[in-house]
């Protein structure tokens, strides 16, 4: 039984552990694909907005540029804007109105 305790014991320390990891944004391009931001920087912190348009379809992912358990500021926060799947556009939380996907699609998409 305590083997089995000590062995539950580290692997959950072993896996919260990797959740501390900070992602690192030098290598994050626009048109990476979702899969490919996500193997880069893991798995959002947060899905901030979904929406389908006409012409495609709109994602706005949030990641924690430190670890969320220290991240104090808006700052911290890192939306990344996908549409059909691939990076439009990212940057600080700070930059953007919180749902205003309608505006950023009206500003970006439509000519």
């Amino acid at each position: 039984m305590k083997q089995l305790t000590s062995l539950l014991l580290f692997t959950w320390l072993f896996t919260s552990c990797a959740s501390f990891k900070t992602p690192d944004f030098s290598q994050v391009r626009i048109d990476m694909s979702k899969e490919e931001v996500s193997k880069m920087l893991g798995t959002p912190s947060t899905v901030i907005s979904a929406k389908k348009y006409d012409d495609g379809v709109l994602e706005i992912l949030q990641y924690y540029r430190l670890p969320a358990i220290s991240a104090t500021s808006d700052l911290d926060c890192i939306w990344l804007f996908f549409f059909n799947n691939k990076l439009d556009e990212w940057g600080p939380k700070t930059n953007y109105t919180p749902f205003n996907e309608y505006n950023y699609h009206r500003k970006n998409k439509s000519l």
